[in-house]
């Protein structure tokens, strides 16, 4: 198998883990809209260094004219959105006028960041900002890892987005590799290993959480024969 085919296999794998990244934060919001759970429960920066990337991507990948990345980050670009226009409209508290002004700013900014992206930064430095922004994005998920290990809530981390996320810096960091990117190798190798760290946070409370359970139950059944063999007493 040539290169070239590696290289076109690989986009494909790429596209596919990456839009599976920018749906995941559909497993935070469904509680959200169900009012199960308060709506700071979602990463704001975990939305918004996704719709930053992908916008940001996207110009990049067009001004090296490698087409298969921009067509991942323009579908990325479309879902952010999305999850974007909804959480506006939860922080907004449904008040319309409001909802309308933070989406008047966020069509302006998103233009301009656009705009400066194609035609205003030079190509290496635009590079060490999208290094910058890349760290963010893979970090951001995990940007309640204070709160967990504070409240001890494991479902504060979005896990099926930080699993996702190993995944999809993985596929990235190898196709960097081989078209020799910087900028997209050195992203990527943080994001992996903070992607990593955040599961096995994710995971050590996860078990703690199933192991006090377990305690409480044994405590709870354990003093209801003890009460049961007093009153037979």
């Amino acid at each position: 198998m040539s290169s070239n085919s590696i290289v076109t296999y690989l986009q494909i794998i790429n596209t596919i883990a990456t839009v599976i990244l920018n749906l995941s934060p559909i497993f935070v919001f469904i509680p959200v809209l169900k009012g199960k759970q308060k709506y700071t429960n979602i990463p704001f920066l975990m939305l918004f260094f996704n719709l930053l990337g992908s916008t940001c991507w996207g110009c990049y990948w067009y001004r090296l004219l490698i087409f298969g990345p921009v067509i991942c980050n323009i579908i990325c670009w479309l879902i952010s959105s999305t999850f974007f226009i909804i959480y506006l409209f939860i922080f907004s508290k449904k008040i319309i006028k409001k909802f309308c002004l933070y989406i008047v700013i966020l069509i302006i900014s998103e233009t301009i960041i656009i705009i400066i992206s194609l035609y205003v930064i030079k190509l290496p430095l635009f590079g060490i900002i999208l290094i910058i922004i890349n760290i963010f994005m893979f970090i951001a998920p995990g940007q309640n890892i204070i709160r967990v290990i504070k409240e001890k809530d494991y479902k504060l981390i979005p896990i099926a987005s930080t699993i996702v996320g190993i995944i999809c810096s993985g596929g990235w960091l190898l196709f960097g590799k081989i078209i020799n990117d910087i900028n997209c190798i050195i992203p990527n190798s943080i994001g992996l290993i903070s992607s990593i760290l955040t599961t096995f946070i994710w995971l050590f409370f996860y078990l703690r959480a199933k192991i006090m359970k377990k305690r409480g139950k044994l405590y709870s059944e354990e003093n209801t024969n003890n009460n049961y063999n007093v009153e037979i007493k």
